[in-house]
């Protein structure tokens, strides 16, 4: 049987490797903010509805 999975223990970690990494997840999420910002002001919307709607509540 062949395996291809490397044995990450035996071969340490190169700086540019990391940063590439780190370049690529950052890309990754601001990707993602991007495409569901929308999404996001809606849930902060209704999130901040449902407070107002408690301190209400609990003022009355």
């Amino acid at each position: 049987m062949v395996t291809f999975r490397r044995d990450l223990a035996s071969e340490p970690f190169r700086k540019d490797q990391t940063m590439q990494s780190i370049t690529a997840g950052y890309r990754g999420l601001s990707l993602l903010i991007d495409l569901n910002w929308d999404r996001l002001i809606y849930l902060g919307t209704i999130f901040a509805a449902l407070l107002v709607g408690a301190w209400i509540g609990g003022s009355l």
